[in-house]
């Protein structure tokens, strides 16, 4: 993952230093107010017809508290965090201690902890062990899935590639994240589809009413560059032949369902409330980050505007939907909202930074944030004459606009949950809970015989008759 830290760094930080309160009445009032609304929350026992499951991929405590001071400073709180429940996810995966996206959004999709590098399947699938992903028994089944068999529509909005490890849990199969296309296939594995193949040939992957982001080098042979959308040398490209987002194209029409394949923000906004079957791929690879990305009509849309685009297909189903993305547009009542991510980064807020903050080793300001993993752009030295004499120096912020977008940097996950059963969520939590709670919130699976609202009431109502009787 590119790590590009796109906040203030040292002196806005100690700008918003400055202008914090200091008497205590603000303080007292800031403490009592959240007091009366952690006093007011109300547990919602309804159904949850929609789920709406957000992962943002490396979106940690340490970046989320980033983010919160860029926004509006210390004391600031961020959308999700005003959610009244709140717990933490343990992601280790099942065969390491730092995991990866693949095995970590397996966890929070299927309910199952997973090894490294591994997508849909148990940990009886060793990375890269093609035989043993075939194994019915070893695979294991999504919250897309689920929701499809229950009769929900279902979907997904990514920035990433439509093959990536983050979404491809929630339809594919796979010893190896890395096998997005054929051309990643190594020799004796070739029993085993490509993610990409799975995605529009296998169950549930084909049924999927909405699939948006990037990826077509993944899904179509000879994708063409452009300097704003290169072909990527990190994604893989396929070799056989196939053009993947013409088969989804024939197979609909064959069905005789309706849909709409669109590659721009304009043909994206055309999409109509007749359409069914949505699928948007709008890059080579991921998606832009939004400072880069072209606005017009004939660019790529923003993560906004595609689950804007999500969510007027999906809610097109009587009986709810579950998508992968968050938003702030459904019903409050029926609408369980979960905000998470996969895993996290090494950022750090370096040392008790006052002004100025000169290290002590060189005299030479740093920047107060920073991630510790770092590419060739964090190691920030020039090659300066010193008393005729050729010598590394290291490079101060001053010199530099830190706050610049492409600026690099020198080199326990939370989860924020609103609405229907929110309140399962309340501890410290293995990933894997995640499935079971959405799951149980919107009957699904296991729990689609569960006791609804009406049945807890009316069972309470007739314990009190018994108590009742047994008195008189």
């Amino acid at each position: 993952m590119r790590v590009r830290l796109d906040i203030v760094l040292f002196f806005n930080f100690l700008c918003v230093q400055c202008s914090l309160r200091k008497d205590q009445q603000y303080w007292k009032d800031l403490a009592a107010a959240e007091l009366e609304e952690a006093l007011q929350v109300k547990w919602n026992l309804g159904v949850a017809k929609n789920v709406i499951l957000f992962i943002g991929d490396g979106m940690g405590p340490n970046t989320v508290t980033a983010t919160r001071i860029h926004k509006g400073g210390e004391t600031h709180r961020l959308a999700y965090e005003l959610f009244p429940h709140m717990g933490m996810l343990k992601t280790y995966c099942a065969d390491k201690m730092v995991p990866d996206s693949a095995s970590t959004s397996t966890a929070l999709l299927t309910g199952v902890k997973a090894n490294y590098n591994t997508v849909g399947v148990d940990a009886t699938v060793a990375r890269g062990n093609c035989s043993a992903s075939l194994d019915p028994d070893a695979r294991v089944e999504s919250l897309a899935a689920l929701a499809l068999k229950a009769g929900k529509r279902a979907g997904f909005v990514t920035t990433m590639r439509v093959t990536h490890a983050t979404p491809s849990p929630m339809y594919a199969h796979s010893a190896a994240r890395q096998w997005e296309c054929d051309a990643a296939i190594p020799l004796g594995s070739e029993d085993c589809k490509d993610i990409g193949r799975q995605l529009v040939e296998d169950w549930p992957g084909r049924d999927l009413h909405v699939i948006l982001g990037g990826g077509r080098q993944s899904l179509i042979q000879n994708a063409t560059g452009t300097p704003s959308d290169p072909i990527s040398a990190w994604a893989c490209s396929r070799r056989d032949g196939r053009n993947l987002i013409q088969e989804y194209i024939k197979n609909k029409q064959t069905s005789n369902l309706n849909y709409k394949v669109v590659s721009t923000t304009g043909e994206l906004e055309s999409v109509g409330s007749e359409t069914d079957y949505l699928l948007g791929i709008f890059s080579n690879a991921h998606l832009p980050y939004e400072f880069e990305r072209q606005t017009g009509p004939e660019g790529s849309p923003s993560i906004a505007e595609m689950t804007e685009a999500a969510i007027k297909v999906l809610q097109k189903g009587e009986k709810g939907f579950f998508l992968m993305v968050a938003v702030n547009m459904t019903d409050d009542k029926d609408t369980l909202i979960v905000v998470t991510a996969d895993h996290t980064h090494t950022m750090t807020i370096n040392g008790y930074p006052e002004r100025g903050s000169p290290s002590k080793h060189d005299g030479i300001n740093y920047t107060a944030i920073a991630y510790g993993t770092g590419g060739p752009g964090s190691i920030k030295y020039d090659v300066r004459e010193i008393d005729s004499k050729a010598t590394l120096v290291r490079r101060s912020p001053d010199e530099e606009d830190t706050t610049s977008f492409t600026y690099e940097q020198i080199a326990a996950i939370p989860l924020d949950e609103n609405r229907p059963h929110a309140h399962l969520f309340h501890t410290v939590h293995e990933q894997n809970y995640v499935f079971y709670v959405i799951s149980y919130a919107a009957k699904l699976g296991v729990f689609s015989a569960a006791p609804t609202l009406t049945s807890h009431i009316i069972i309470y109502i007739i314990a009190l008759l018994l108590v009742i009787l047994s008195i008189y």
